[in-house]
């Protein structure tokens, strides 16, 4: 559909997220506060979440994830070496009961992530979401991907960052449902 938008998320350690995407004029949200997870968007209303959604919520939420994978998922699997691309990369697979499996691929020269199949929970059942990482540029002594292609389904969405920022001071508030959704 082409159509643009933007990509909010604010984090903070050790475990609270928030997102606000906004495709036009209209806001999808979804946060979790330390212990909560919420989620407001046109077609579902808000609502808190439960079950696998709010496992998944609260894995994504971890803040230090990436350096903390065997305290956030209960097995991890070398599945082997293969092409992504031009690229040499290496299959691990993480599973946890709460969260199911997903798979991470890593290039085989630098590390960095490039490419995460996951079945993910959402209103309406679980589906793969496939996300590609590119552009890594260094931000604050840190890699990070400044272009991320994500598909679900027929769906598929490009996020170009154009900044990120670190030691920002959030407020608790940030994170916490809306009325709404409690």
């Amino acid at each position: 559909m082409s159509m643009t938008g933007s990509v909010e998320v604010s984090e903070k350690a050790p475990n609270k997220m928030r997102s606000v995407v906004t495709v036009g004029d209209t806001p999808f949200q979804q946060g979790f506060d330390g212990a909560n997870g919420w989620a407001d968007d046109p077609q579902n209303g808000p609502r808190m979440l439960h079950g696998r959604e709010l496992e998944e919520l609260r894995r994504d939420a971890e803040y230090a994830r990436p350096l903390n994978l065997r305290a956030v998922y209960s097995q991890i699997k070398f599945l082997g070496k293969e092409k992504l691309g031009d690229r040499d990369v290496q299959v691990v697979e993480l599973s946890s009961a709460q969260t199911g499996s997903e798979k991470m691929y890593f290039d085989a020269q630098n590390a960095l992530l490039l490419r995460v199949v996951a079945n993910r929970a959402g209103p309406d059942g679980v589906g793969t979401v496939e996300s590609m990482l590119e552009d890594y540029t260094d931000v604050d002594g840190m890699k990070l991907p400044m272009t991320v292609h994500q598909t679900t389904g027929s769906t598929s969405y490009v996020v170009h960052l154009t900044s990120v920022r670190h030691g920002v001071d959030i407020p608790d508030s940030t994170f916490e449902a809306p009325e709404s959704a409690q």
